[in-house]
């Protein structure tokens, strides 16, 4: 009985040229597919099909490792089936089909299983690890490459049309799966800080606030408020496009500050502020230790500019460091007994002022272009002033101010002692033009 129904099948076929479905119940693994089975692009014909114009092959064998009675297509051909249809579409070795729900075309896929559409039998094949998934209303499935389905891929219906994708790709549309950069805003507040008008603001104003170390965001201006003993763990601003820190109450910012970036400006108001080292490395730098005992334990300076002012009594107690070779270095010590560890200048042209009483005790060393150094201050620059640099002035004009030695070696130095019970030391003059005041300054020459 299945071979009659098999002639009965290849004879309609034979006539009229139309798909005849396959019952595959009645044909045993055994069985050979009736020879008038046509294939979608001429090669061998597996089980019934679709007429696409081909011709009469041999009977169909399994696809790998797939059951009897799976059919196959020559490498690149295409099955067809009609609404509702029988059986799963012709595969090339290890291939998939997708069937439309409303008749619509499919494409061959290789490494794929088959699944049929709406109302149709499913038929698959043993294809190696990918899916094909159906398309939803009839529209066309497109093959991968080479006509026959794009090795290892997998195609994706989409209430229409499937299209065959190669090595595996999905085509489903997941979006931007990367998240999106936070904004400054973000960024500032997970620092602990307030976004105005552009910059990060952390305000430590209340007593104690900010124990822990305040640390910028980096690439964006960031204001620090310190009240008193508020930022005790110190401010860290390396990372900021520029820097303005405030410490102007009792005791603020008792930790190191440290600031990089286009300009910093640090303020050290209140009396003992800015307990901790600190160090700019900004473009422009300005640091004010205007607080009795601020900036207790130095100052580190180096940039394009630097000014330094030491207005407190006492204030810049250990050494002031002003570096790089290039830019310039000012650095005023105004308070009574400031920068007590002295001040050592390295910039391209300095200038270091001792105006306040007692200031610069430790002594003063210069190099650089050019030195310009005045102990205005009573019994200021009580030790040795040194000065090595193209050209390089000491005015010592302070009552007893330069006890210690002085020492110019220079392109040219000018050295003046006007101030009195001043230089009572060495005066030395190591260059080719010596300017001295008064003339009878020792040791010129």
């Amino acid at each position: 009985m299945p071979f009659m129904r098999h002639l009965l099948c290849a004879a309609v076929l034979a006539g009229v040229g139309l798909a005849c479905a396959v019952d595959r119940t009645g044909l045993s693994a055994a069985e050979p597919a009736a020879a008038g089975g046509l294939t979608a692009g001429g090669g061998p014909a597996g089980g019934a099909q679709a007429a696409g114009g081909g011709q009469a092959g041999s009977p169909a064998s399994p696809l790998g490792d797939g059951d009897a009675g799976s059919e196959e297509v020559a490498a690149g051909g295409t099955a067809t089936d009609a609404a509702g249809g029988g059986d799963g579409g012709s595969m090339g070795a290890d291939g998939a089909s997708i069937d439309s729900a409303g008749g619509g075309n499919r494409a061959a896929i290789a490494d794929g299983a088959s699944s049929d559409g709406m109302g149709g039998k499913s038929d698959t094949s043993v294809g190696a690890d990918a899916t094909s998934i159906d398309s939803a209303s009839g529209g066309d499935a497109y093959a991968g490459a080479d006509g026959s389905g794009g090795a290892d891929g997998a195609s994706i219906g989409d209430m229409g049309d499937a299209v065959g994708i190669c090595d595996g790709a999905s085509s489903l549309d997941g979006g931007d799966d990367d998240a999106s950069e936070p904004t400054d805003a973000q960024r500032c507040a997970q620092k602990g800080g307030s976004y105005v008008d552009g910059t990060c603001v952390f305000d430590c104003s209340a007593a104690g606030g900010c124990a822990s170390i305040v640390a910028c965001p980096s690439a964006m201006p960031c204001r620090v408020d310190c009240g008193p003993n508020g930022c005790a763990g110190g401010v860290d601003c390396r990372r900021a496009t520029a820097c303005d820190i405030t410490c102007g109450k009792a005791g603020s910012c008792g930790g190191a500050i440290e600031c990089a970036g286009s300009r910093c400006t640090v303020t050290c108001g209140g009396s003992n502020a800015c307990g901790g080292a600190v160090e700019s490395n900004a473009t422009t730098n300005q640091i004010t230790c205007g607080g009795d005992g601020a900036c207790a334990q130095g100052l580190t300076c180096s940039g394009d500019s630097c000014e330094l002012a030491c207005g407190g009594n006492g204030s810049c107690a250990s050494a002031v460091k002003v570096g790089g070779g290039t830019g310039s270095g000012k650095v005023d010590c105004d308070g009574p007994n400031s920068c007590g560890r002295g001040v050592e200048t390295n910039a391209k042209t300095n200038q270091i002022t001792c105006a306040g009483g007692g200031a610069c005790t430790t002594g003063l060393f210069c190099s650089g272009d050019s030195c310009d150094l005045a102990c205005t201050g009573s019994a200021s620059c009580a030790g040795a002033v040194q000065v090595y640099a193209g050209m390089g002035e000491v005015s010592c004009t302070g009552s007893k101010s330069c006890q210690n030695a002085v020492t110019c070696a220079a392109t040219s130095c000018q050295l003046t002692c006007t101030g009195p019970q001043t230089c009572p030391g060495q005066v030395c003059c190591h260059s080719a033009t010596c300017t001295l005041s008064p003339a009878t300054l020792a040791c010129s020459h």
